[in-house]
């Protein structure tokens, strides 16, 4: 299962890491990421299952825009 995880670090910014988790569970997924890809002083605010559409430029079409 993929997951994407916000997190905030130790300058109170916030960043995103998104990864596969071993296990279809979401509480395995936190720990996972505060074990396994978290670096120092990255924190987990919440984290997202699934998997999301990413669109570049090269695929929009302005000439359809109404």
């Amino acid at each position: 299962m993929t997951y994407t995880v916000i997190y905030r670090n130790e300058n109170d910014t916030m960043g995103t890491f998104t990864f596969v988790s071993k296990r279809h569970d979401k509480s395995y997924a936190w720990v996972e990421f505060e074990k396994e890809y978290a670096e120092a002083g990255q924190v987990p605010v919440m984290i997202m299952p699934g998997n999301h559409l990413v669109y570049f430029a090269s695929d929009i079409s302005l000439t359809n825009v109404a």
